[in-house]
Protein backbone atom coordinates (compact mmCIF):
# COMPACT_ATOMS: atom_id res chain seq x y z
CA UNK A 1 0.00 0.00 0.00
CA UNK A 2 1.68 3.15 -0.82
CA UNK A 3 0.17 6.71 1.27
CA UNK A 4 3.27 8.85 0.30
CA UNK A 5 5.48 9.71 -2.71
CA UNK A 6 8.47 11.86 -3.97
CA UNK A 7 9.68 13.33 -6.39
CA UNK A 8 12.91 14.94 -7.21
CA UNK A 9 13.51 16.95 -10.81
CA UNK A 10 17.36 17.14 -12.78
CA UNK A 11 18.40 19.06 -15.36
CA UNK A 12 20.96 16.60 -17.13
CA UNK A 13 22.30 15.88 -20.44
CA UNK A 14 23.53 13.03 -22.64
CA UNK A 15 21.39 10.56 -24.05
CA UNK A 16 18.68 8.71 -22.57
CA UNK A 17 20.85 5.88 -21.65
CA UNK A 18 23.51 8.10 -19.88
CA UNK A 19 20.57 9.74 -18.00
CA UNK A 20 19.11 6.80 -16.73
CA UNK A 21 22.57 5.31 -15.48
CA UNK A 22 22.86 8.61 -13.09
CA UNK A 23 18.89 8.67 -12.18
CA UNK A 24 20.33 4.97 -11.02
CA UNK A 25 22.60 5.54 -9.69
CA UNK A 26 21.39 8.58 -7.24
CA UNK A 27 17.99 6.45 -6.51
CA UNK A 28 19.21 4.81 -3.25
CA UNK A 29 19.20 7.84 -1.73
CA UNK A 30 17.27 10.39 -3.62
CA UNK A 31 14.36 10.27 -1.65
CA UNK A 32 16.04 11.88 1.33
CA UNK A 33 15.98 14.85 -0.44
CA UNK A 34 13.11 14.81 -2.50
CA UNK A 35 9.85 16.55 -2.45
CA UNK A 36 7.42 14.36 -0.54
CA UNK A 37 3.94 14.16 -0.95
CA UNK A 38 1.10 12.50 -0.09
CA UNK A 39 -1.00 10.16 -2.51
CA UNK A 40 -3.97 12.61 -3.54
CA UNK A 41 -7.51 11.99 -1.66
CA UNK A 42 -9.35 11.26 -5.01
CA UNK A 43 -7.32 7.82 -4.84
CA UNK A 44 -8.96 5.20 -2.44
CA UNK A 45 -8.29 1.72 -1.63
CA UNK A 46 -10.35 -0.69 0.10
CA UNK A 47 -8.53 -2.11 2.97
CA UNK A 48 -10.32 -4.74 4.98
CA UNK A 49 -13.84 -3.61 4.23
CA UNK A 50 -12.71 0.00 5.00
CA UNK A 51 -11.94 2.40 2.01
CA UNK A 52 -8.62 4.52 2.83
CA UNK A 53 -8.68 7.65 0.88
CA UNK A 54 -5.11 9.00 -0.09
CA UNK A 55 -3.55 5.58 -0.79
CA UNK A 56 -3.01 3.51 -4.10
CA UNK A 57 -2.09 -0.55 -4.25
CA UNK A 58 1.62 -0.47 -5.03
CA UNK A 59 1.09 -2.36 -8.25
CA UNK A 60 -0.90 0.26 -9.51
CA UNK A 61 2.15 2.68 -9.74
CA UNK A 62 3.93 0.06 -11.76
CA UNK A 63 0.73 0.34 -14.96
CA UNK A 64 0.35 4.21 -15.30
CA UNK A 65 2.20 6.27 -12.03
CA UNK A 66 1.82 9.11 -13.66
CA UNK A 67 -1.75 10.46 -12.87
CA UNK A 68 -1.26 9.78 -9.33
CA UNK A 69 2.12 12.32 -9.58
CA UNK A 70 0.62 15.36 -11.15
CA UNK A 71 -0.20 17.60 -7.80
CA UNK A 72 3.73 16.54 -6.53
CA UNK A 73 4.93 17.61 -10.26
CA UNK A 74 2.78 20.91 -10.14
CA UNK A 75 4.41 21.68 -7.10
CA UNK A 76 7.81 20.56 -7.74
CA UNK A 77 7.75 22.62 -10.95
CA UNK A 78 6.77 25.86 -8.97
CA UNK A 79 9.46 25.58 -7.09
CA UNK A 80 12.13 25.49 -10.11
CA UNK A 81 14.27 28.80 -8.93
CA UNK A 82 14.32 31.42 -11.62
CA UNK A 83 17.05 31.65 -13.94
CA UNK A 84 18.37 34.51 -16.09
CA UNK A 85 19.47 34.32 -19.83
CA UNK A 86 21.08 37.19 -21.98
CA UNK A 87 18.39 38.71 -24.76
CA UNK A 88 19.43 41.48 -26.76
CA UNK A 89 22.01 42.77 -24.15
CA UNK A 90 18.86 42.65 -21.25
CA UNK A 91 18.41 40.31 -18.63
CA UNK A 92 15.58 38.07 -19.34
CA UNK A 93 14.50 36.27 -15.98
CA UNK A 94 12.72 32.56 -17.00
CA UNK A 95 12.30 29.08 -15.67
CA UNK A 96 12.54 25.55 -16.49
CA UNK A 97 9.33 23.24 -17.26
CA UNK A 98 8.71 19.76 -16.75
CA UNK A 99 8.31 18.18 -20.20
CA UNK A 100 7.09 15.02 -20.94
CA UNK A 101 7.97 12.31 -21.76
CA UNK A 102 9.62 11.87 -18.22
CA UNK A 103 12.85 9.95 -17.86
CA UNK A 104 12.06 8.38 -14.72
CA UNK A 105 13.19 5.65 -12.04
CA UNK A 106 11.05 4.50 -9.65
CA UNK A 107 12.43 3.43 -5.89
CA UNK A 108 9.59 2.17 -3.41
CA UNK A 109 10.97 2.86 0.43
CA UNK A 110 10.10 0.74 2.84
CA UNK A 111 9.60 2.19 6.36
CA UNK A 112 10.68 -0.50 9.28
CA UNK A 113 9.33 -0.74 12.71
CA UNK A 114 11.93 1.23 13.95
CA UNK A 115 11.34 3.60 11.04
CA UNK A 116 14.67 3.33 9.30
CA UNK A 117 14.05 3.88 5.58
CA UNK A 118 14.56 0.99 3.10
CA UNK A 119 15.73 2.05 -0.62
CA UNK A 120 14.84 -0.59 -3.67
CA UNK A 121 15.36 0.94 -7.09
CA UNK A 122 13.81 -0.79 -9.42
Amino acid sequence: MVIRIAAKAYALKGTDEEKLAILKSLAGTDHLSATQGRIPKRYVTNVDGQEMAGSIPAAALQTDPLPVFDDLFTEIEKSLPQLYRTVDDEYEPFKLQLTEPFLWVMTSIFESNDGQLIARVS
